[in-house]
């Protein structure tokens, strides 16, 4: 049977299907058997037009027309039809449902389907081949009139899945050629360019091969390889998988995925409550359940769904286990590289594509990174410029990371290329603010000097609570209590100190006990002020001992003790500036005891000259002039040994010139000087 230019028209004259050419061959004298076979089936150019905007639709009186009462003569099951082959050209379907709001359209160029069955009354299909040219099918999603009438829709009454009601489908292989897929939900606002739109998603080239696809019920099965490119740019070199597709997943085990920079391998899952508005909100509704192994991720594919990665421009290897959506999910066995960097462990992520808003509850196996990744991943990191981060270098971390990127908890240790940090503490990163932080950290042998580029200070090794905001010199206002194991400062390493106060921009205000084998200080009180180019100190403090000499305070061996009220500046005896007062003092010069019990001593800046004036129970006296404190003594062995040259050994290195007037007066000159000379007392200018 041929039929040629067939034009079916609905009520409203408009074109219900047209077809350029139908060619059918058909069983013999088939209106007089139950089983008709469809032999050959081929259609050309035609057209097929389905509308509504109300409950009906325009094919509706087509079938009111070959409906009919059920004679009582008719035989149960009814007409059985077979198709065995079917060639379709040019083919287009377009279904406008303005009832529901939804519109879908449907063509292909050419499909030929070879079939051992097509049975329609028993509801079973089994297909051998289905070739497929420049297949098409687009879903369009916009408010229907049903909603706008607040139409109640009519509830179901299948409380329980009826088997009579379910397809047998079986289809060999299927090959597309050149196919497109679209569902978009109609919108104001454009969708964004080179970004992947849940709510316009549209994939065109889509080529390859379907195997041993079957329907199960409300279940489909299918064995796939096929490649595609979507409207965003985001292009799928292969993927290929065995689906598995119910109601409320899409299943793909098998799983291989090459993309332009990725590789994704192992199993994939989505899960939803609805395909269409869940889709249309990819981030947020969609489940994720996927195991990956030795697979490859790049940041660029990763931004198609995750714009605010655009910037990245990295590449990850990555294995482990992801449960929930894109914008809150948990990666479990986790290992990822890239660059320098590796991480090991857990983490929770919730709140993706947004970085800087994204909660991370990160449990840390082993974290290794070093400042150029991070600040690649973060880039507002690059604002810091004090303390100088870079410095850290490499980085590995091992513990919980909870919190935000700019506001979080560290609990764990952290070993960079300054030194080792253990802490619990909470730090956060304001805009255009110094950090702020508070909790327990401790370090071993840390270069904090350098970390926060204090020339004077050297390495630290601590435990205590800190609390306080800024690193830099200039805005840090930190709060310590704790112990210092050590610390170098002015060329000596301190050791044994138990600190209670607040250092902020260079100055100290607080207690200090310090247990060090050459300085026990108990209940220093005061202020120990950095911020110029020597140090400041106003404090009251109890010395049990200080050997000036191996603190790098002086060259000769002086060991010190006593009350000391002191208020200077200067970091060694010669550039001393200020007042030193000393009760219950004790001092012994290279092991000999010098005898006073107390001292003022004060040092400053006279017309250009420095003047130091001395006052202890033995010993007064004033030195003016342009000298070298720590050149002195021996200054004056060279002068002395002039007249005194049986007494007074000349030094054996070249002393400074000295222009100096003194005046010493004492009362018992033996025990400071001559201990076998025989004089006991001297008052000279």
């Amino acid at each position: 049977m041929a039929l040629n230019d067939l034009l079916v028209e609905d009520q409203q004259h408009d074109t219900l299907l047209l077809a350029g050419s139908a060619d059918v061959s058909i069983t013999d004298w088939f209106f007089f058997k139950d089983h008709v076979t469809l032999k050959y089936i081929e259609l050309n150019d035609a057209t097929i037009n389905m509308k509504r905007n109300d409950s009906t639709w325009n094919y509706q009186f087509l079938v009111d027309y070959f409906s009919s009462p059920q004679s009582s003569t008719t035989k149960k099951g009814g007409i059985e039809l077979d198709v065995k082959q079917v060639e379709l050209k040019n083919i287009q379907f377009n279904k406008t449902d303005g009832w529901v709001g939804k519109n879908v359209k449907i063509s292909v160029k050419q499909l030929s389907l070879d079939a051992d069955e097509i049975n329609f009354s028993g509801k079973k299909i089994d297909i051998n081949t289905l070739k497929l040219d420049k297949p098409l099918y687009t879903e369009l999603f916009y408010p229907g009139k049903r909603d706008s009438l607040n139409y109640v829709r009519p509830q179901s009454t299948t409380a329980t899945s009826n088997t009579d009601d379910y397809w047998s489908i079986n289809v060999k292989s299927i090959h597309i050629n050149d196919g497109t897929f679209g569902s978009a939900t109609r919108s104001e606002t454009p969708s964004p360019e080179n970004v992947f739109d849940g709510g316009n998603i549209f994939f065109s080239s889509i080529n390859g091969d379907i195997k041993n696809a079957r329907l199960e019920k409300d279940t489909l099965f299918i064995d796939f390889s096929l490649s595609t490119k979507e409207r965003s740019g985001f292009e799928v070199k292969k993927i290929e998988a065995s689906l598995k597709f119910t109601p409320d997943m899409m299943e793909f085990n098998k799983l291989n995925i090459v993309t332009n920079k990725s590789k994704l391998s192992n199993y994939y899952a989505m899960h939803f409550a609805n395909f269409d508005d869940d889709m249309a909100n990819f981030l947020h509704n969609i489940k994720i359940d996927a195991r990956f192994d030795n697979s490859e991720v790049s940041s660029d594919d990763i931004a198609f769904f995750a714009p605010d990665l655009k910037t990245w421009k990295r590449n990850f290897k990555l294995k482990g286990i992801f449960k929930g959506t894109v914008n809150d999910f948990t990666a479990k066995q986790m290992n990822i590289r890239s660059g320098n960097s590796m991480l090991e462990g857990d983490i929770e992520l919730n709140g993706l594509p947004d970085i800087n808003n994204t909660y991370i509850d990160l449990k840390s196996n082993n974290l290794q990174t070093n400042y150029s990744d991070v600040t690649s991943i973060i880039p507002s990191l690059r604002k810091i410029q004090q303390p100088d981060l870079a410095k850290l270098s490499s980085i590995q971390f091992k513990g919980n990371f909870t919190g935000f990127i700019k506001d979080f908890v560290a609990f764990g240790t952290i070993n960079t290329n300054l030194g080792t940090i253990n802490s619990d503490v909470n730090l956060k990163f304001p805009d255009n603010k110094p950090a702020v932080y508070d909790g327990t950290v401790s370090a071993n042998n840390f270069q904090l000097g350098n970390f926060l580029d204090m020339p004077g200070i050297g390495n630290i090794t601590f435990n205590g609570k800190i609390n306080g905001s800024g690193f830099s010199a200039e805005d840090v206002n930190t709060n310590f209590d704790g112990s210092i194991s050590q610390i170098g400062c002015c060329d000596y390493v301190y050791q044994n100190i138990v600190v209670n106060g607040n250092f902020s921009k260079r100055l100290f205000n607080g207690t200090l006990h310090i247990d060090d084998p050459n300085l026990k200080l108990d209940n220093l009180t005061g202020k120990i002020d950095l911020s110029g180019k020597v140090p400041q100190f106003d404090f009251d403090a109890t010395l049990s001992k200080a050997n000036l000499k191996q603190l790098t305070i002086t060259h000769d061996d002086f060991v010190m003790s006593g009350h000391f009220n002191l208020n200077f500046s200067g970091s060694n005896i010669d550039n001393f500036i200020g007042t030193a007062i000393v009760n219950n003092a004790s001092v012994l010069h290279n092991g000999t005891p010098l005898s006073f019990d107390s001292l003022s001593l004060r040092s400053e800046i006279v017309d250009n000259e420095k003047a130091i004036t001395l006052q202890s129970n033995d010993v007064e006296a004033s030195v003016n002039g342009n000298f070298r404190i720590l050149e002195l003594a021996d200054a004056f062995k060279v002068f002395l040994s002039r007249y005194y040259p049986a007494y007074i050994t000349k030094p054996t290195y070249a002393v400074g010139s000295q222009d100096l007037h003194f005046q010493i007066k004492t009362n018992n000159f033996n025990a400071y000087t001559f201990q076998h000379s025989g004089i006991r007392s001297l008052e000279f200018t």
